[in-house]
């Protein structure tokens, strides 16, 4: 049986096939690699505002950024139990507080501008 389709047609063909799986596995093994988790000291954990920031991970921005966002967020909650409930430095944050046990609590904040992402994780003894 032969095919209908010409050799150079059907070479071009196969070209394009295997440079549109190539670009659609590069795309995605690219992704991950926009996401980094930033470092900090104890003493800059302690400036940030809750009693410990547990983590801090940004996507398409800079950790400098990322810490930035994380402080401003802690600034508008206010207190301890409070909730922030406005734009910090331009992102929009959503916080998912667990359950309050012996006195803490612990929460993941995401906080949202375009395409980038702050991700931090922080617990607060009440």
């Amino acid at each position: 049986m032969t095919s209908s389709i010409h050799p150079p047609l059907r070479r071009l063909a196969l070209l394009a096939v295997a440079l549109l799986t190539a670009v659609v596995v590069l795309t995605a093994s690219a992704a991950p690699a926009d996401a980094a988790s930033c470092r900090y000291s104890a003493k800059e954990g302690r400036a940030m505002g809750p009693s410990y920031v547990t983590s801090i991970q940004v996507t398409r921005t800079s950790c400098a950024t990322g810490k930035k966002v994380v402080k401003a967020f802690h600034k508008c909650r206010g207190s301890q139990t409070g909730r922030c409930r406005k734009a910090v430095v331009r992102y929009r944050c959503t916080e998912r507080r667990g359950k309050t046990l012996r006195g803490q609590f612990s929460s993941k904040v995401t906080c949202k501008r375009g395409k980038a992402r702050v991700v931090h994780t922080f617990t607060e003894f009440v």
